[in-house]
């Protein structure tokens, strides 16, 4: 297994670990986006200054082209992207959300053929076939009818609509990012596209009269317990790891492994929920992993 899967798999552990907590923060898809990249923007900074201080070398050195591409990549699978992902889990429900967003893969692949000269071969897509349907079947798995959190609600065709386009802007995020990559190292890639959200999404928050509101319900601290440790896990550390994953990996294999998040969930639920875990669940996870490994040993 190479760099870019491990880097994957252990950014859709720690998304697994942030879910646990954005679900709990009762604030918008948008409110909750801009926030967590303002918060991690800032984490980041840090982060570049110290690794730039210790290799003593500029904490910025992408070329410009590359500014431009992870800039689009930002504004398109964060900015655009995160939130429609979070408008989907709102209406949908995790389970049902998840199912739309293993789609990712699948446009990624495209994506990749298309633009990136990326073609897959018979085991990879037997991996990837494989793995993309032990997800469903652990998401998919008999809940009440209704599991959306009921905050924001809305039909479920237009939960499905917005899975569909997060999981595009998703693909054709990564694929910008990887090309801003060829001369950028993924720690500052992650600032990049992180950053550039800020201002536009602040100036949408103000053209609509929020961004007071959203700062203020932000910093409560009955949202901070949750909202930072969901920031650090899932923004700052599973978004360069995503990076780390686009880089030295295919888009539509990055994508996929990206997408094991809720293998790793079940886990987390037995042990800090305290519920019951199914053995359709558990066996589905085993079928993933045999799929997770034909995948990386193509």
């Amino acid at each position: 297994m190479g760099i870019g899967e491990s880097a994957a798999l252990t950014a859709a552990c720690c998304w697994a670990v942030a879910s646990m907590f954005y679900c709990r923060i009762p604030l918008s898809a948008w409110a909750i986006n801009l926030s967590k990249n303002v918060f991690t923007s800032i984490v980041l900074l840090v982060h570049l200054s110290i690794v730039a201080a210790v290799s003593s070398r500029p904490i910025f050195s992408a070329s410009g082209s590359a500014w431009g591409w992870l800039m689009m990549s930002g504004i398109v699978g964060i900015a655009l992207g995160d939130t429609f992902y979070f408008r989907s889990l709102q209406i949908l429900g995790p389970r049902r959300g998840l199912v739309v967003a293993t789609m990712a893969p699948l446009f990624g692949a495209l994506v990749g053929w298309l633009w990136l000269d990326e073609t897959l071969g018979m085991q990879e897509w037997l991996g990837i076939a494989i793995t993309l349907s032990a997800i469903i079947a652990v998401v998919s798995e008999d809940q009440q009818q209704d599991e959306s959190p009921g905050l924001y609600p809305a039909s479920s065709m237009v939960g499905f609509a917005y899975g569909t386009l997060a999981s595009i802007c998703t693909s054709m995020g990564g694929a910008l990012s990887k090309v801003g990559m060829a001369d950028c190292d993924p720690l500052e890639a992650t600032f990049i596209r992180i950053i550039v959200c800020v201002p536009l999404m602040a100036l949408f928050a103000m053209g609509k009269g929020k961004l007071r509101e959203v700062a203020s319900q932000s910093l409560k601290p009955a949202n901070l317990k949750w909202f930072v440790p969901a920031a650090l896990s899932g923004t700052w550390i599973g978004i360069w790891l995503s990076q780390v994953a686009y880089k030295f990996s295919d888009i539509a294999i990055a994508l996929t492994l990206l997408t094991t998040s809720p293998l790793f969930a079940i886990p987390m639920v037995a042990l800090f929920l305290r519920q019951r875990v199914s053995w359709r669940a558990i066996l589905a996870t085993i079928i993933a992993v045999v799929g997770v490994g034909i995948l990386v040993s193509a």
